[in-house]
């Protein structure tokens, strides 16, 4: 995959009219100047300089899973209770500029008519599961999905449609077993299907390409790191059980992600690493953060020599996880792993929280 091609799969900051960057409002008085990252968590909306120097708190308390609506403001979801959003939350819409927040729409409680009869708990524990559960549509409303486990493993779902001009809530249940589903719903709440909300369709954020500084003759191709010289694709080294990421190349093209070392338990994991395209070398991606690491090395008697896998000490991820390259014009690429923020070939810092987007990552697994 290229720069060109990342489009929804990478949501990217956009120079957007005016010559203002998407995701980069505006530093308050006594801010550093520049871009900053808005990251959402239980602490509340921070404003993260790029290189992790420093950061502003815009409002305090919850403000999970925040999605761009427009490029002063993000809408956010503050649950009743933690980490069960079946016990009702809200969805509040806060400007960047101000901290102001503003109450769109309430995501009702969901519990089945005999367990409020009986006075039992809840019976569903629902959450976000993914970015992709959680996008602001094309046509003015919000798409959640609330699951009791990821995709793959999922037994239900409750999704819910919101239009954020009138705060009109629709709901929909399914029960992966249909012989589980109870005779009535609760008020509001029809039956539904996997499939509900497969037609949201998240806004696109288009990549602001980064003119690379000098020719990429390394590329990567079926386990095997390549270098074009002299007319000829030379084998350099081989990564057994790796492959390009959905992510792909960066803005600049110089870095391609790599998965592999792939370990299928309840969920899928997987680990990365980075190619920098214009050395040849390989780079682990430090878990917790840090300086820039050494290049892996590769080794061996046969020719191509071999990266040892498992690698060690490089940053594991799931299906579900955050996994996309940011840019600004004309100096800077990120990737983000979840709230890790990676300057390749500079360093990485955990933001402990999430990173603002338009919901729109790609989807590596499924049960369709």
């Amino acid at each position: 995959m290229n720069a060109g091609s990342l489009g929804l799969g990478c949501a990217a900051l956009a120079l957007a009219a005016g010559g203002s960057v998407l995701g980069a409002p505006p530093a308050a008085a006594g801010a550093k100047a520049g871009p900053e990252l808005i990251v959402g968590s239980r602490r509340g909306l921070e404003a993260w300089h790029w290189d992790g120097s420093g950061k502003r708190v815009i409002s305090r308390g919850p403000a999970l899973h925040p999605r761009w609506l427009d490029e002063q403001s993000v809408l956010v979801v503050r649950p009743e209770v933690d980490g069960n959003l079946a016990r009702g939350a809200w969805l509040e819409r806060i400007a960047l500029d101000s901290g102001e927040r503003t109450k769109v729409a309430a995501l009702p409680p969901f519990a089945l008519a005999d367990q409020i009869d009986s006075g039992a708990d809840q019976q569903w524990s629902l959450d976000i599961q993914s970015a992709n559960d959680f996008v602001v549509d094309r046509s003015g409303s919000a798409c959640v999905s609330l699951m009791d486990r990821n995709l793959n493993m999922m037994s239900a779902k409750l999704f819910a449609r919101i239009d954020l001009s009138t705060g009109q809530v629709s709901r929909s249940f399914y029960l992966l077993d249909p012989g589980a589903m109870p005779p009535a719903l609760p008020d509001g709440v029809k039956a539904g299907k996997l499939e509900d909300g497969d037609d949201c369709s998240p806004r696109a954020i288009a990549i602001v390409p980064i003119a690379p500084a000098r020719t990429l003759p390394f590329a990567f191709d079926r386990e095997r790191i390549v270098e074009a010289r002299e007319g000829k694709r030379v084998v350099r080294a081989r990564i057994p059980g790796y492959s390009v990421e959905a992510a792909g190349n960066s803005p600049s093209g110089r870095w391609t992600l790599l998965g592999g070392d792939l370990e299928a338990e309840d969920y899928v994991h997987r680990q990365l690493v980075l190619l920098d395209r214009a050395t040849g070398d390989l780079f682990p991606i430090r878990p917790n953060g840090g300086a820039w690491p050494a290049p892996l090395v590769a080794s061996g008697n046969k020719s191509p020599p071999r990266f040892a896998t498992p690698v060690k000490h490089t940053v594991q991820v799931v299906g579900e996880s955050d996994v996309r390259w940011l840019s600004r014009a004309p100096d800077a690429e990120i990737l983000i792993v979840e709230g890790l923020v990676v300057s390749p070939g500079a360093g990485s810092f955990d933001v402990g929280g999430e990173i603002a987007t338009n919901g729109a990552l790609p989807r590596r697994s499924g049960r369709r």
